[in-house]
């Protein structure tokens, strides 16, 4: 995945896993090679049905940096 902008994405059934996207996908990301410019994004079952607030509220902080991360063009 070398020279590859990745982002982390993760769902689950509670909260209390949020941390999983950063401590565990994002290390295996990285180890492949990817850059990841943003913090992951991490959904719970219940979060589904207003799922583009959630991305939405997400993007904010995360595309911007992301943007940065790919190659010009």
């Amino acid at each position: 995945m070398a020279g590859v902008v990745a982002v982390p994405v993760m769902t689950g059934g509670w909260p209390g896993h949020l941390l999983a996207v950063e401590v565990h996908l994002r290390p295996v990301l990285v180890e492949l090679g990817a850059t990841v410019p943003a913090r992951g994004l991490y959904v719970t079952e219940p979060e589904f049905a207003t799922l583009d607030a959630s991305i939405a509220k997400w993007a904010e902080s995360a595309v911007p940096l992301i943007r940065r991360a790919l190659p010009p063009g």
